[in-house]
C-alpha cells in the first residue's frame, strides 16, 4: 500500500535548518543556503568535511530523502508527521537526501 503525505515546504525547511544548526551535522559544512526559485524549498551545497566532496540538497534529493526515511527510519519520519522533529531528525533527512543512507552516526 502506498500512502501519500503532504508535508508543507515550511516544515521541511525548518527540519533542514535544525539539522544544519545541530551538533549531529558535525560531518558537514553548509554553503550557499537559499530558497529555490522553482519551489519554496531550501537548497544548499554541502561539503563533506572528511572527504571534501561537494553534495547538493535539491527538491529531488529531499523527496528521495523523505521516502527513504519513511522506510528506513520510520520512527524519525513519524516525528516529522507529529511535529516533534529536532536536529537529529534534520541530520537524518540531510544524510538520506545526499547519501541515500546514514553515513555518519
Amino acid at each position: 500500500m502506498i500512502i501519500g503525505v503532504d508535508i508543507p515546504d515550511e516544515i521541511i525547511n525548518s527540519i533542514l535548518l535544525r539539522g544544519m544548526e545541530s551538533p549531529y551535522s558535525y560531518w558537514a559544512k553548509f554553503e550557499n543556503k537559499r530558497i529555490s526559485p522553482d519551489s519554496s524549498l531550501l537548497k544548499c551545497n554541502i561539503v563533506e568535511i572528511e572527504t571534501g566532496d561537494l553534495k547538493k540538497i535539491s527538491t529531488g534529493s529531499i523527496y528521495n530523502g523523505l521516502r527513504l526515511m519513511a522506510t528506513k527510519k520510520p520512527a524519525q519520519f513519524a516525528r516529522i508527521i507529529e511535529g516533534t522533529f529536532d536536529g537529529e531528525t534534520g541530520d537524518i533527512l540531510i544524510q538520506m537526501s545526499v547519501f541515500g543512507a546514514i553515513k555518519y552516526e
